[in-house]
């Protein structure tokens, strides 16, 4: 607590699943401006449900409630994080396996004046999808790993993720490459790194050197693993 100088100790939410958060379960903390902590808990959803829970009282990590559940149930969702820019709560998380075709970049955002029984908006920023890259034929790439970062300072919400091949054979699968995309309105639009508006959701075929600076698939770059 900025304010006070007393810290804390995080303890899992009353009320939520008798499980720890791990590294594939994802979890993510924020603050809003009163000073409420804003939790997003779970992943590998088949097994721990996305849920937001909200602190009882500001700066107080060791008493929660649990706002929304079940946030996306499909199997192997995961990855979650939460941001609170004002009045508003966002949430983006992987939907889908990253073995399958059809994995999306998912984010929802709710008002927390209007209440959680269902988001105000809920939309795919990412796609997962073909990629035709110079000097091997096209191929589907789906989505690892996502990071996400708010800067209260310019209300500006950064995303980038991995968009990687599928072939899963060791050590001999391309990495993949990382495009990059921010938004100044808190998800109504979006616009590559040098400013400029980009639709949504974004597709492996957008990829161009402002959206990915750098592409380990062009570059014939191969890894073991991510």
């Amino acid at each position: 607590n900025e304010k006070t100088g007393k810290s804390g100790v995080y303890r899992r939410p009353a009320g939520s699943p008798e499980t720890e958060c791990g590294s594939n379960t994802g979890g993510m903390a924020a603050f809003d401006d009163s000073g409420t902590i804003w939790l997003a808990y779970g992943g590998r959803a088949d097994v721990l449900p996305l849920q937001l829970f909200r602190s009882q009282a500001p700066y107080d990590c060791s008493r929660f409630t649990r706002v929304a559940n079940d946030i996306d149930p499909f199997f192997h969702s995961t990855s979650i994080s939460v941001h609170v820019l004002g009045s508003k709560v966002i949430l983006i998380w992987r939907h889908g396996s990253t073995t399958e075709k059809g994995t999306t970049l998912r984010m929802s955002r709710y008002d927390i004046n209007k209440g959680f029984s269902k988001p105000e908006m809920e939309k795919d920023i990412i796609l997962s999808g073909l990629y035709e890259g110079s000097g091997f034929p096209a191929r589907y790439l789906s989505i690892e790993q996502n990071w996400n970062r708010l800067d209260k300072r310019l209300g500006r919400l950064v995303v980038t993720m991995q968009w990687f091949d599928t072939m899963w054979l060791p050590k001999s699968h391309h990495f993949g490459m990382n495009p990059v995309i921010y938004s100044d309105d808190s998800g109504d639009t979006w616009n590559t790194a040098d400013g400029k508006p980009h639709p949504i959701p974004l597709k492996p075929a957008h990829c161009s050197p402002v959206l990915v600076p750098y592409n380990h698939f062009d570059n014939y770059d191969k890894t073991s693993w991510l």
